[in-house]
C-alpha cells in the first residue's frame, strides 16, 4: 500500500468519515425507494435504461448495470410485475430480449431522482456557498481516483484470471 505522508490518526479518521458517509448514504437512498417499493439495483437498473434512451437489450442492461444476466432476469421480472419495464423479443434477432421503460416507469426513475435532489439541496443547505464548490471539487476528485484505483484492480485480476494465476 502506498504511504499517503498523512499521519496514521488523520488516515484513521478520514477512513471512518468515509465508511460513515457511505453507511448513512445507502441507508438513506435505500428509505427513499423503499417509498417507492424499489431496492437500490431495482432503482439503478431502472435509472440505466432511462439514460440509454429508455429501451435496450438484456445483454447491454447486464453489461452497463454490472450484474449477471440470471440476476438481472430476476431483477427485471420484479420491475415487470410492478408495471415499470416491458419485455420484448426482437423482431430483427429472436435471442435478444428487449427491455423497455413504461410511462409509469420513466414517471418513477423522475419522481426518486426529484426526492434525491431535494434531500441532497436540504442536506448542503448548511453549507455555505464556498464549502459547497469546495465539497463538489473535492468530491469529484476523490471519486475520479476512486474510479481509476478500481479500474486498475479491476485489469489487474482479469490479467491474474488469464494468465491463471
Amino acid at each position: 500500500m502506498q504511504d499517503s505522508g498523512l499521519p496514521p490518526e488523520v488516515e484513521q479518521n478520514l477512513e471512518q468519515l468515509i465508511l460513515r458517509a457511505a453507511w448513512l448514504e445507502r441507508r438513506h437512498f435505500a428509505r427513499t425507494l423503499s417509498l417507492y417499493g424499489l431496492t437500490a439495483p431495482q432503482f439503478h437498473t431502472l435509472n440505466v435504461i432511462r439514460a440509454i434512451g429508455g429501451r435496450c437489450a438484456m445483454s447491454e442492461l447486464a453489461e452497463y448495470t454490472m450484474q449477471v444476466l440470471p440476476s438481472l432476469t430476476g431483477i427485471v421480472g420484479r420491475l415487470e410485475q410492478a408495471g415499470l419495464v416491458t419485455r420484448e423479443r426482437s423482431t430483427a434477432d429472436r435471442r435478444v430480449v428487449l427491455v423497455m421503460l413504461t410511462k409509469h416507469g420513466e414517471a418513477v426513475v423522475d419522481e426518486v431522482r426529484q426526492t434525491r435532489r431535494k434531500q441532497l439541496i436540504r442536506t448542503l443547505s448548511r453549507l455555505k456557498p464556498e464549502e459547497e464548490k469546495q465539497f463538489i471539487s473535492l468530491m469529484t476528485k476523490y471519486l475520479e481516483a476512486l474510479q481509476g484505483e478500481l479500474e486498475r484492480e479491476e485489469q489487474s485480476e482479469e490479467r491474474r484470471k488469464v494468465a491463471g494465476v
